[in-house]
């Protein structure tokens, strides 16, 4: 939980050279930004997907390739869904900000079947797509500047891919996306900080002393301030 923006990617191309290119553009904006950090280009296929072979030392390849998958729902019982790996996937990993998480960019294809129950079910997941969110609020634990610096770079690469021509959509929780009111976004994650510090104050209070709460909201520097005033929201709500 927290202020995130929610992405997906899609490509008319159909060769995997095509796809490359595209992914080349994207990967060559994002060295041109001011990120923390852009990784190299990942052309990763068949077993190598598979995220849990990857070692836990290599936590962005393992982050990556988790945001690589999709979750398609059963058409017999629309209550199960199922995780689709992909067959082959061509992207990489950002680090926007301090604080923030990676943002993952890429074009993965998938099967059009999984082996359900003694059955083929299709995962009606055609061409190259991609999925994926990056949750820029706790960037503003190190200031409004850094938050802003996190929050505006990813929306600028989403910005890049709809301009190559690969953005599906775009679904941002400051609403900065379809506002670009810089003002109103810092507003809105004040509010975001406030609303989890209350929850994890409200937490904190039925656990047993023995147990300690983690959340990267505690390390903001004015945590006590908005845990009080998260709680008084609450009551007023």
């Amino acid at each position: 939980m927290g202020l995130t923006i929610h992405y997906s990617l899609r490509s008319r191309k159909r060769s995997q050279a095509r796809v490359r290119e595209q992914i080349e553009l994207l990967h060559k904006y994002a060295q041109r930004l001011d990120l923390n950090y852009v990784g190299p280009i990942e052309s990763i296929d068949g077993t190598a997907t598979d995220f849990e072979q990857v070692p836990e030392s290599q936590d962005e390849k393992r982050w990556f390739l988790i945001q690589s998958r999709q979750y398609v729902t059963d058409p017999l019982d629309r209550r199960r869904s199922y995780v689709v790996a992909p067959l082959e996937v061509i992207g990489f990993s950002t680090h926007p900000a301090e604080g923030c998480e990676a943002a993952n960019f890429g074009l993965a294809r998938y099967p059009k079947f999984l082996e359900v129950d003694d059955r083929r079910m299709p995962t009606r997941l055609s061409g190259w797509q991609w999925s994926s969110f990056c949750k820029t609020q706790y960037a503003s634990i190190a200031g409004p500047k850094n938050f802003l610096k996190a929050h505006l770079s990813v929306t600028a690469m989403l910005d890049e891919a709809n301009r190559i021509g690969v953005l599906k959509s775009v679904k941002d929780e400051g609403d900065y996306w379809e506002h670009r009111d810089a003002k109103s976004l810092v507003e809105s994650v004040c509010e975001w900080n406030e609303l989890i510090a209350g929850q994890v104050g409200n937490l904190k209070d039925i656990l047993p002393d023995t147990m300690e709460m983690e959340s990267p909201i505690k390390n903001h520097p004015d945590f006590e301030k908005l845990e009080a005033r998260g709680r008084r929201n609450e009551i007023h709500d």
